[in-house]
Protein backbone atom coordinates (compact mmCIF):
# COMPACT_ATOMS: atom_id res chain seq x y z
CA UNK A 1 0.00 0.00 0.00
CA UNK A 2 1.25 3.52 -0.97
CA UNK A 3 2.47 5.68 1.78
CA UNK A 4 -1.07 8.14 2.43
CA UNK A 5 -2.07 10.61 5.10
CA UNK A 6 -4.73 11.06 7.01
CA UNK A 7 -5.52 14.25 7.94
CA UNK A 8 -9.32 16.43 10.00
CA UNK A 9 -10.56 18.04 6.74
CA UNK A 10 -12.10 20.43 8.62
CA UNK A 11 -8.97 21.98 10.69
CA UNK A 12 -7.49 25.10 9.35
CA UNK A 13 -3.67 24.01 10.64
CA UNK A 14 -3.87 20.34 9.30
CA UNK A 15 -5.00 21.79 5.65
CA UNK A 16 -2.30 24.08 5.91
CA UNK A 17 0.38 21.67 6.90
CA UNK A 18 -1.31 18.96 4.43
CA UNK A 19 -0.38 21.78 1.86
CA UNK A 20 3.01 22.31 2.76
CA UNK A 21 3.62 18.75 2.48
CA UNK A 22 1.97 18.56 -0.92
CA UNK A 23 4.83 21.37 -1.97
CA UNK A 24 7.60 19.54 -0.64
CA UNK A 25 6.65 16.20 -2.01
CA UNK A 26 7.75 16.49 -5.60
CA UNK A 27 8.05 12.84 -5.98
CA UNK A 28 4.69 12.79 -5.01
CA UNK A 29 5.54 9.73 -2.22
CA UNK A 30 2.24 10.31 -0.20
CA UNK A 31 -1.44 10.23 -1.20
CA UNK A 32 -3.93 12.07 1.41
CA UNK A 33 -7.59 11.76 2.58
CA UNK A 34 -9.36 13.55 4.91
CA UNK A 35 -10.69 11.82 7.53
CA UNK A 36 -14.21 12.55 7.13
CA UNK A 37 -13.82 11.33 3.31
CA UNK A 38 -15.21 7.66 2.31
CA UNK A 39 -11.95 6.65 1.89
CA UNK A 40 -10.56 7.96 5.12
CA UNK A 41 -13.32 6.24 7.26
CA UNK A 42 -12.86 3.63 5.45
CA UNK A 43 -8.75 3.37 5.93
CA UNK A 44 -9.75 4.32 9.77
CA UNK A 45 -12.00 1.22 10.20
CA UNK A 46 -9.41 -1.44 7.93
CA UNK A 47 -6.87 -0.38 10.28
CA UNK A 48 -8.82 0.20 13.71
CA UNK A 49 -7.78 3.85 14.32
CA UNK A 50 -9.48 5.12 16.82
CA UNK A 51 -12.27 7.99 15.72
CA UNK A 52 -9.63 10.96 16.79
CA UNK A 53 -10.66 14.05 14.36
CA UNK A 54 -8.42 16.99 14.77
CA UNK A 55 -5.06 15.51 14.14
CA UNK A 56 -2.91 13.44 11.08
CA UNK A 57 -2.23 10.40 10.54
CA UNK A 58 0.60 8.43 8.48
CA UNK A 59 0.38 4.80 7.21
CA UNK A 60 3.29 3.70 6.01
CA UNK A 61 4.20 -0.06 5.31
CA UNK A 62 1.45 -1.16 7.10
CA UNK A 63 2.06 0.75 9.84
CA UNK A 64 0.05 3.85 11.51
CA UNK A 65 2.01 6.49 12.99
CA UNK A 66 -0.09 9.56 14.94
CA UNK A 67 0.94 13.12 16.63
CA UNK A 68 4.49 13.09 17.01
CA UNK A 69 5.60 10.37 15.21
CA UNK A 70 3.38 11.29 11.83
CA UNK A 71 5.02 14.78 12.04
CA UNK A 72 9.02 12.98 12.50
CA UNK A 73 8.48 10.32 10.24
CA UNK A 74 11.85 10.25 8.12
CA UNK A 75 10.69 10.51 4.37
Amino acid sequence: MPSVILYDGICHFCNRTIQFIIKQDRDGYYSFASLQSEIGLKLMNEYKIPNIMETIILLDNNRIYSYSEASSSNK
